[in-house]
């Protein structure tokens, strides 16, 4: 899934703290959006990013971004937040941009992520990807690229729905595995795999290919019941992860 970087950036000092706002545009929400991103030049401790939080330094910037046609945001721990937009299509981000350029304060009705097809969505990512080729690189860079690929695999006598991801990105690149049992999965099945070293196998089996993370017995309090989570990160070259991430296809779930 394709990202964009807009190079102009804006910054300013508030609650004693200098901050940095840059605008990217991507498909990573399922549909085309716009997100403006706050960042803290200096990360903050989360004592300090409560603090800021609760004397409404985010919320304001909120209210000002949904005047501006944004629909949601969230504040992570370390002091950065972001305000994301849904798009319709590449002709808006020209509005976009304007704004961000401007600060222009022109309302918007806030709008709700619209349900699309995937072949909608794949139309949607070919446009960007072409609205992204034709613009100059001293306005637009690329951000990021990343690639999913999902599947089914049986193995120790559950059908798992396996999904295999690699981000490319010019400061680093990662590699993710990620596994889900099936819906009647239920903790006597978990202690059976346990029991059974297929959790072990599994673990050594990713981390031969350089995979590192865990099985999570916690997935039963886990609405997504997420069952494993495993990354490889690359700081260098690119290439490295693509090349790990076709390794990482090629490997399956260990058999009984």
């Amino acid at each position: 899934m394709p990202s964009f970087i807009y190079r102009r950036k804006h910054s300013f000092t508030s609650f004693g703290h200098r901050w940095i706002l840059f605008l990217t545009v991507s498909v990573w929400h399922k549909t085309l959006d716009a997100t403006v991103t706050l960042d803290p030049e200096r990360l903050l401790s989360p004592e300090e990013t409560k603090r800021i939080q609760s004397a409404g330094f985010y919320e304001d910037l909120a209210d000002l971004y949904f005047y501006l046609g944004y629909d949601t945001y969230w504040v992570g721990p370390r002091g950065h937040a972001k305000f994301l937009r849904y798009l319709n299509g590449t002709p808006d981000i020209a509005q976009v941009q304007k704004q961000f350029d401007r600060l222009d304060l022109t309302p918007l009705r806030r709008r709700r992520i619209p349900r699309i097809s995937l072949r909608r969505r794949q139309s949607l990512t070919q446009s960007l990807i072409d609205w992204g080729r034709s613009q100059p690189l001293e306005t637009w860079s690329p951000c990021s690229l990343e690639f999913r690929v999902s599947s089914r695999e049986s193995a120790a006598g559950f059908n798992w729905r396996i999904r295999k991801d690699v981000w490319l990105g010019p400061m680093g690149s990662m590699t993710n595995f990620f596994a889900w049992p099936p819906r009647k999965f239920i903790k006597r099945d978990w202690r059976g795999l346990e029991q059974s070293g297929f959790l072990r196998r599994a673990t050594a089996g990713l981390k031969k290919i350089g995979q590192q993370g865990y099985w999570r017995p916690e997935l039963f309090r886990d609405p997504d019941r997420l069952a494993a989570e495993f990354l490889k990160p690359e700081r260098g070259d690119p290439i490295v992860s693509w090349k790990d991430f076709n390794a990482l296809l090629k490997w399956r779930l260990p058999g009984d």
